[in-house]
């Protein structure tokens, strides 16, 4: 049982690590590729959403180090 806790534990960390917000982009991003994959509007959707998706997690990250540095 220990080695399948370790596995997921593993892939957890591997995939969601410090920044959940950017798992969930990456995922948000499939889908709406997904959703958009007939039309042709993916060229030019897909990209913009990559970068508020980035913005957002460096948004996340500065606040989140605010947060830490006014604690200690």
């Amino acid at each position: 049982m220990k080695y399948i806790v370790a596995f997921f534990r593993f892939w957890y960390d591997f995939l969601i690590g410090d920044t959940p917000e950017l798992f969930l982009g990456a995922i948000l991003v499939l889908l709406v590729a997904f959703a958009l994959a007939k039309s042709g509007e993916a060229p030019v959707i897909l990209p913009a959403l990559v970068i508020v998706i980035l913005v957002l997690s460096v948004g996340f990250a500065v606040a989140r180090s605010l947060t830490d540095k006014q604690g200690s």
